[in-house]
């Protein structure tokens, strides 16, 4: 048989053996696994089955998959009217432990609590969710470490620190955030030039 017709049909096979089983216990979640359910949630995202991808996101992101639960935000924050729904999402997403925890939720809840949407302003939750988004190993956000590097040099959510907020401005840099490039450049001109008028 050839092969593409031999995954077509198990395919096909699979989803009707899913389609009896739920018709024979219609009280079993429509899906199984955290891989099953992020992937029927994306399918349905796709097609903008809001309903359906809510169902799936949230089965896992109850598991406490940070990927169900940063998607779970993104179908919330995709429809008027549910950015709480959608900052709650993503804050659980970044709640979760270390290694574990999603850069993507993580960076999105410190934009919604730096601009107050979807609840109130909290530049000290914003701060620590944009420094977990940077400091998260292989998949850190460029952007967020930039974001760190906002909020040490004007003092939002940290203490003020010029030297920590050069050290993530430059982090950004050499993950190719222009702005980050250029704002480093202007803080250590400022610095330069504050220690010359000290000096006379």
């Amino acid at each position: 048989m050839n092969r593409s017709i031999f995954i077509l049909s198990a395919i096909v096979f699979g989803l009707s053996q899913l389609a009896f089983s739920q018709q024979q216990n219609p009280d079993a979640p429509p899906c199984s696994s955290e891989l099953e359910c992020v992937t029927l949630g994306s399918e349905a995202f796709g097609r903008k089955d809001w309903s359906t991808a809510e169902q799936m996101y949230s089965i896992a992101c109850d598991q406490n998959s940070p990927t169900a639960c940063a998607e779970l935000g993104s179908t919330y924050y995709s429809q008027t009217g549910l950015e709480p729904s959608a900052r709650q999402s993503f804050k659980k997403s970044c709640d979760l432990d270390a290694g574990e925890r999603s850069a993507k939720g993580c960076f999105i809840f410190g934009l919604m609590a730096t601009d107050g949407e979807g609840g109130a302003v909290d530049y000290n939750s914003a701060a620590s969710a944009f420094l977990q988004a940077c400091d998260n190993g292989p998949s850190s956000i460029a952007a967020a470490c930039q974001m760190v590097g906002v909020f040490y040099n004007t003092g939002t959510g940290f203490p003020k620190d010029q030297t920590l907020a050069l050290e993530y401005f430059d982090k950004a840099c050499d993950a190719s955030v222009a702005e980050a490039c250029a704002t480093a450049v202007q803080v250590r001109m400022t610095s330069i030039k504050e220690f010359n008028d000290t000096e006379k």
